[in-house]
């Protein structure tokens, strides 16, 4: 290999690193979270697909079958057997399309709703905590190359549809 293909191998894995310490304090942050509410008890009987289920038709709104299991990789069986699990846990509902009366959207439960948009609210008081440690100026530049790679997920296909992540 030579120097830059060192380099970008060496900031491959450096960002890879940092990422996974990010995703295990969100992960962390969750599990604290959870224990501390009622409805949180409900939330941790989840499998880690279930949650991932959940957390895409929160950021989709409103989806199909179809769409959730192209979204999260899936057979669309299989997204179809999940959605019945979380609709009998009260995590998810059906509704018929006005548009397309054939076709079965997916939403998250009122319950859900406020429980995600709790747990949200929650993470970004972790995430302030950390932008303020690391001062406005890292922040920025924080947000600018995150931007830069967000842009690059978008471009797949999962995130064709220009939606929000």
């Amino acid at each position: 290999m030579n120097d830059k293909a060192d380099k970008a191998v060496e900031q491959a894995r450096f960002i890879f690193t940092t990422a996974r310490l990010i995703q295990e304090r969100i992960l962390k942050e969750h599990a604290q979270f959870l224990a501390k509410q009622k409805a949180g008890e409900k939330f941790m009987e989840l499998s880690a697909a279930q949650y991932r289920c959940l957390l895409t038709v929160r950021i989709c709104g409103k989806v199909t079958v179809g769409e959730l299991a192209r979204r999260l990789g899936v057979s669309p069986a299989s997204a179809s057997v999940m959605v019945e699990r979380l609709v009998e846990k009260g995590m998810l509902k059906r509704t018929r399309s006005k548009q397309d009366r054939r076709k079965v959207m997916v939403t998250l439960t009122a319950q859900a709703e406020k429980f995600a948009d709790s747990l949200e609210e929650h993470m970004l008081h972790v995430f302030t905590d950390l932008v303020r440690k690391v001062g406005p100026e890292t922040a920025a530049m924080w947000c600018e190359v995150l931007s830069r790679i967000k842009e690059h997920l978008m471009e797949e296909p999962t995130f064709s549809n220009g939606g929000e992540i």
